[in-house]
């Protein structure tokens, strides 16, 4: 896998997975079965900050490449760590262990502004929606173990709406040049008698447009398994700049559903080539 590329967890097995608390409890009105269904309205919840352990017994083995929390209110001081094991119940072999790494990364000199920002804050300070995203080598495996700590949090309690999981769909050659993004605004304007342009406000959603022209053999059947089993039904995790940082890989990475199906065209001997459009969810 090239780890620079256009990366997406399509198929989420974190939805058919059986999670429990291994640390920590649920706060009763926000249940952990939250995060394994789309709706923006309903959340996990928990007030125990110091350590939250989350087993995540697959429903079988599975390659696992990706996870995201999305939506979620963790500090900039906030730590995860992600354990992978080859089997049920956080049994057999440990697999993979990314340690404990920072939940929020801090931002970038680039988008450092020293007039008016902190010397250590991120970019997720400003921005509307807050996730963590890590990346491991693949593996198979049939159980893991998700720790959070996130003892310095001034809210009371942890909260977050979405778990992504699943194998990392990464394509060989990157996206063409011509990708687009969009803020789409769909509040609706009135004009009034007085000359005055009244709005009706509603949420602004980012619609994202790109091209992959240089799909192998490989990479469109993995593609095309993947979109047959998510189509425009599910949502999924999409980041076009995973290793950018700063706000250039906030701006291009969201929780989205596709527009409409993408077409996957074979152009040439062992080329296949499709175009992409995803709304924000």
């Amino acid at each position: 896998m090239i780890q620079n590329n256009i990366k997406m967890i399509l198929e989420n097995y974190g939805d058919s997975a059986t999670l429990s608390l291994v640390t920590g409890a649920e706060i009763a009105t926000l249940p952990l079965i939250n995060v394994q269904k789309y709706n923006n309205s309903r959340k996990f919840g928990s007030t125990d900050k110091a350590q939250l352990q989350i087993k995540i017994d697959l429903a079988k083995i599975q390659p696992i490449s990706g996870l995201v929390l999305w939506d979620h209110n963790l500090s900039n001081t906030a730590t995860i760590q992600l354990q992978c094991y080859s089997a049920a119940n956080l049994t057999g072999t440990l697999l993979s262990d990314t340690g404990e790494v920072k939940a929020i990364p801090t931002r970038s000199f680039r988008d450092w502004n020293y007039k008016t920002q902190a010397v250590v804050s991120s970019a997720f300070d400003n921005w509307p929606t807050r996730f963590t995203q890590l990346f491991i080598t693949p593996i198979f495996a049939g159980s893991l173990l998700l720790t959070i700590k996130d003892p310095t949090n001034t809210s009371t309690e942890l909260l977050f709406n979405r778990l992504y999981l699943g194998q990392v769909f990464s394509p060989r050659v990157n996206f063409s040049y011509g990708h687009s993004q969009l803020w789409n605004d769909e509040s609706e304007q009135i004009p009034t008698d007085d000359g005055s342009l009244w709005s009706v406000e509603k949420p602004v959603k980012r619609q994202l447009k790109f091209d992959l022209n240089y799909l192998s053999d490989v990479d469109k059947s993995t593609f095309s398994d993947q979109l047959m089993r998510v189509g425009k039904r599910k949502d999924v995790f999409i980041n076009m700049y995973p290793n950018a940082g700063g706000q250039k890989a906030l701006e291009y990475a969201m929780a989205a559903k596709f527009t409409t199906v993408p077409n996957l065209s074979g152009t040439y001997y062992n080329n296949f080539t499709a175009t992409c459009e995803l709304t924000e969810v």
